[in-house]
């Protein structure tokens, strides 16, 4: 889709989406995981997080378990209903483009799949570094471009008004300008490119299945860019 939509005309589609919604699913939770799994090893105690394009909120719920936390999303309808289900947590309605950010008030900004649907990512990067205080982390999850773009030619992919996806080396070379990358890697593997298009993955998935690796094997898929979405942990200097 455009990526020139307008602003209002995103936020109209965004509210809708968010009306109706309910539950996270099981791609969500994976996701969820990964996110979590990263903050747990960077063992901060009780931080100030903001979660930057939260929609319903539910990630920014689970994130106040570990710190205080703030949820920001353009569409009002999802702010109002996350401000009802998860009162533990703040929500802010606001276009993370032209937003007027409180400057290093936070120790983790997360970004799960909001990065994609930007026309400015440079300015998204922006505005976490100015977010975060000296010694923070950024969480950011995307999808990965050379994977989305082979489901995209298939006809798998919904379409949300902006679908800027990129791939690992884009993502790198962005990131530097503002952090230092702790980890940048793949998550959720999904084998369809390079060599996983020659070998059998699923015949070897099963096999590491039986020898009670599999966790071993995704992995290794994953360091190698076969997985769905890209993961980054990233330092603020």
């Amino acid at each position: 889709m455009s990526a020139t939509m307008k602003l209002d005309e995103q936020q109209r589609f965004y509210d809708e989406r968010w009306k109706n919604y309910q539950f996270a699913n099981r791609a969500k939770l994976e996701r969820c995981a990964a996110i979590l799994g990263a903050i747990a090893e960077l063992k901060l105690n009780q931080p100030e997080i903001v979660e930057l394009g939260c929609g319903s909120g539910w990630l920014t719920g689970i994130l106040g378990a570990f710190g205080k936390a703030t949820g920001v999303e353009l569409s009002s309808v999802a702010v109002a209903q996350a401000r009802e289900r998860y009162p533990s947590a703040r929500f802010l309605q606001a276009d993370l483009a032209s937003w007027q950010y409180p400057a290093e008030q936070f120790d983790l900004v997360v970004s799960h799949e909001v990065f994609e649907h930007l026309e400015d990512q440079s300015r998204h990067l922006e505005v976490a570094h100015g977010l975060l205080r000296r010694g923070g982390y950024l969480v950011l999850t995307t999808p990965n471009k050379p994977i989305y773009d082979h489901m995209a030619a298939r006809g798998q992919m919904p379409m949300q008004p902006i679908e800027n996806w990129i791939d690992k080396s884009t993502l790198r070379r962005m990131v530097r300008k503002y952090f230092q990358i702790v980890r940048l890697t793949t998550i959720r593997a999904f084998p369809c490119l390079g060599l996983f298009r020659v070998i059998d993955y699923f015949a070897v998935r099963a096999l590491a299945e039986r020898m009670r690796l599999r966790p071993v094997f995704e992995r290794f898929v994953c360091a190698r860019g076969g997985g769905l979405h890209l993961f980054l942990v990233a330092r603020k200097e």
